[in-house]
C-alpha cells in the first residue's frame, strides 16, 4: 500500500506544477474560425465541448458564440454554478437559466435574423434545428 500512496503523491506534485489551463482564450481561438467555416455564429450542444470552452460542468446546456459575444444557457440547477465556473476561468459570456424552450428563445434573440449559424451536426438532431428556425 505504501507504493500507492508514494505514487499518489508524486502524481500530486506533477500536477501542482503544472502551469493553469487557458480555457479563457479558446472562445477567442473559436470566434477567429467562423468566417472561415462560412458561420456568423456556433451553437455548442455536446457537453464536453461547452466544458472545453468555457470551464461550465454542468449535464445541461447550450453556448452560442458569436463573433462578439457568448450566451451560455442551462437551468436553474445550475444558475449559481454556471456564473461562478465561468468566472473561475475568466470567460466572459451571459448566462441565461431557463427551462429549454426559453432557452432556444434565449438564442434566437442573442442571434439575430440572417445569421449563418454553424451545429455540432453529430450532436443535434433534425428536430432541433427546425425548432430552433421557427
Amino acid at each position: 500500500m505504501t507504493p500507492y500512496i508514494a505514487d499518489m503523491t508524486a502524481a500530486a506534485a506533477l500536477l501542482a506544477e503544472m502551469p493553469a489551463m487557458d480555457v479563457a482564450g479558446r472562445l477567442g481561438r473559436l470566434r477567429a474560425l467562423l468566417a472561415g467555416a462560412g458561420c456568423d455564429a456556433l451553437l455548442v450542444t455536446k457537453l464536453e465541448h461547452l466544458r472545453y470552452l468555457t470551464g461550465f460542468s454542468g449535464s445541461a446546456g447550450l453556448l452560442a458564440v458569436t463573433a462578439s459575444s457568448a450566451l451560455l444557457c442551462t437551468d436553474g440547477r445550475y444558475r449559481d454554478q454556471a456564473r461562478a465556473q465561468l468566472a473561475a476561468a475568466g470567460v466572459e459570456a451571459a448566462v441565461h437559466v431557463d427551462r429549454p424552450a426559453g432557452q432556444l428563445e434565449a438564442i434566437r434573440r442573442a442571434l439575430g435574423g440572417g445569421t449563418r449559424l454553424g451545429l455540432e451536426a453529430a450532436n443535434i438532431s433534425w428536430a432541433r434545428v427546425r425548432h430552433l428556425g421557427e
